[in-house]
C-alpha cells in the first residue's frame, strides 16, 4: 500500500511454466507463452486501458524470470534480476540499468556454471564480496 500511495503500480503475472502458479503447471508450448503474457501486460500499461499513465518502467525477475526481465522493454527500463542466469544480457540495450543479485554459492545459478563473470559483464563491473 505504501508503494501505491507513492504512485507505483506493480503487476505480477503467473506464467504457465511457473512452479508457484495458482493453476496446474503447463509445459511449453502452452496456449499462452511468457512473451505473449508479458507483451499484453506492457501494452495494457502503455495504452492506458487500465486507467494509469506510467512515466517509467522497471521489471524484476526471479530465477527463470530474469530472462523475461532482460528481454522486456527498451533502454529506458530498469531491470533487477534475482538468482537467475545472465545468458540474455547481450539482448539488453546498453544504456539500460541492470542490477543482478546472486549468491556465489547458489547451486543452480552459480558464476562457475555460467562460465564466470567475464563472459557476461562489462570490464567496469563491480562485484561486492561478503566476508
Amino acid at each position: 500500500e505504501k508503494l501505491a500511495q507513492q504512485g507505483f503500480t506493480c503487476v505480477s503475472p503467473e506464467y504457465p511454466e511457473s512452479l508457484a502458479a495458482s493453476y496446474p503447471r503447463q509445459e511449453p508450448p502452452a496456449v499462452l507463452d511468457r512473451s505473449m503474457i508479458t507483451s499484453q501486460l506492457v501494452q495494457n500499461l502503455q495504452d492506458g486501458s487500465w486507467g494509469i499513465n506510467p512515466t517509467s518502467f522497471g521489471i524484476v525477475g526471479h530465477s527463470l524470470g530474469c530472462g523475461t526481465a532482460l528481454a522486456s522493454g527498451d533502454d529506458s527500463w530498469t531491470r533487477v534480476c534475482i538468482a537467475g542466469g545472465m545468458r540474455k544480457l547481450s539482448s539488453v540495450p546498453p544504456q539500460s540499468p541492470v542490477l543482478f543479485i546472486s549468491s556465489t554459492n547458489d547451486g543452480a545459478v552459480s558464476l562457475s556454471k555460467m562460465g564466470g563473470l567475464s563472459n557476461f559483464l562489462p570490464s567496469d563491473y563491480i562485484q561486492l564480496e561478503e566476508n
